[in-house]
């Protein structure tokens, strides 16, 4: 799977990352957006949202080592 499209699709989409956008709550919303992106990468939407998962946690998990920017 390319991450960087990936990350790409996901970002021009801003209710999936965003959670001050008021569409951010909406669950209709969001798995059409989810099925737009899975649409894009030829892939399952399950696949595409686990994957972002991934990809969000591991980030969020690095990022906490580094001590200067806490």
């Amino acid at each position: 799977m390319d991450v960087e499209r990936l990350i790409h699709l996901v970002y021009i989409r801003n209710p999936i990352w965003n959670q001050k956008d008021k569409r951010h709550h909406n669950v209709h919303i969001l798995n059409k957006l989810w099925g737009e992106i899975a649409t894009a990468m030829n892939s399952e939407q399950s696949t595409v949202k686990a994957k972002w998962k991934n990809l969000r946690d591991t980030f969020r998990r690095e990022f906490r080592k580094i001590p200067i920017l806490r």
